[in-house]
Order: C-alpha cells, then structure tokens, then sequence
C-alpha cells in the first residue's frame, strides 16, 4: 500500500517533498497501526466502512453484499492501505486526495461510499462476485461529482461520526480480546427498539441527495 501512495506523490512532488508527505501520512494524518505487520489501523477502518456506514447509507447494496457473501475486506483494505489510488486512475486519484487532504481522514469513508453510490445500480445487477469484483476495479469509469464530495465533508458520516466509530471499535476490540464479530455502531440492543441516532441521519443524508437538496 505504501508503495502505491510514494508512486502517486513521486508524480507530483520532487524525491525529498514526496517522502516528507509520506511520513507525514503515515505517522500523522492515518489513525495508527495503518502500515504495522497486523494492519489493525486498516482493517479497523475497513470494518467501520462496510459494516457500520454501509447498511446505514445504502442499505439496498450492503444487504446485496451480503447475499453474495462479498468478501468485503478485500475491497475496504486495498482502498484505504493505497489511498485509493489502486483501483482508481490518477487523475480522479489526484482529485480524491484533494477532498482527502483538505478535511482529514475522517473523509476515506464519505469518498468510499460516495464511490460505490455512483455505481449502486451496476453493482446491484451483478449476478456474482466475480462480476461485482470487475465493476470495483472500474470505478473510475462512473460519474461521479467530486465537488459533491467537499459538500460531504460536514455530512454522514461526519468527523464526529468517525471518531465515535473509531474509539467504539477499540474499545470493543479490547474487551472482546480480538473476537471478530462486533456489534455494528449505530445498532441498538433489541429490547430498547426504535433506529439508531446514527441510522436516522443516514437515511436523513440520503433522501436529501434523492431530491437534489
């Protein structure tokens, strides 16, 4: 992963300011444990991505991963361990680090969903995961509005959203001692009944974008 991020920097910045920014991404502006041999700044992040946010935003596509048993750590780990770059072609690349850079990591989700919300209607046609594999390589290839995704940055999920995710995962993760299966954030214990705060903003988000708002 890392050494996609140096090719994209190398590109744009001489030898000595792309390896500064390098440093800067991995030691700074990335939650930790991002590019450590267990990965777990990642795979935290992968988690929160396809099993918190997605069934919140788009329902429709994440119970279709589901029914495909979508092995959706591939997707969510390669995106965020390369920072998109890759799976996505540079220039639409450069323009995602822009959005990336200019509000803060907390943005990988919202430019993840955004990504797979253009392209809902072909993924929710693939038959197979094989196919839905092909249609994510390909991305790039739907339309999707990156000045959008700067009016995203206040929305869902926002900073805060993220940050609540993050800590509940860590906190999760500590008391299960590594157990897999965590209950997805947002989700209410059955006996309180009712949507989540966070499922009602989620849904609040999307119908605003259905009617152009």
């Amino acid at each position: 992963g890392m050494s996609f991020i140096a090719a994209m920097l190398l590109q744009h910045l001489p030898e000595e300011s792309a390896f500064c920014c390098l440093a800067i991404i991995v030691e700074d502006f990335l939650p930790p444990g991002y590019f450590t041999e267990e990965l777990q700044g990642v795979y935290m992040d992968q988690h929160i991505a396809f099993d918190v946010f997605l069934p919140h935003r788009l329902p429709r596509l994440a119970a279709h991963f589901k029914a495909l048993e979508v092995p959706t750590t591939l997707i969510g780990v390669r995106w965020f361990l390369c920072l998109f770059c890759a799976d996505i072609e540079p220039s639409a690349t450069a323009q995602l680090w822009d959005v990336l850079f200019s509000h803060g990591s907390h943005m990988l989700f919202a430019i993840a969903l955004d990504l797979l919300a253009a392209a809902e209607d072909a993924l929710l046609a693939a038959a197979d995961v094989a196919e839905l594999f092909v249609l994510l390589r390909n991305l790039s290839r739907h339309k999707t509005s990156w000045t959008r995704l700067f009016e995203q940055a206040a929305a869902f999920p926002s900073e805060a959203d993220v940050a609540v995710a993050r800590a509940r995962y860590r906190l999760e993760k500590e008391a299960t001692d590594g157990a897999e299966h965590l209950l997805p954030i947002g989700e209410q214990d059955p006996d309180t009944g009712g949507h989540s705060e966070l499922d009602v903003r989620a849904r609040g988000f999307s119908a605003e974008e259905e009617h152009g708002t």
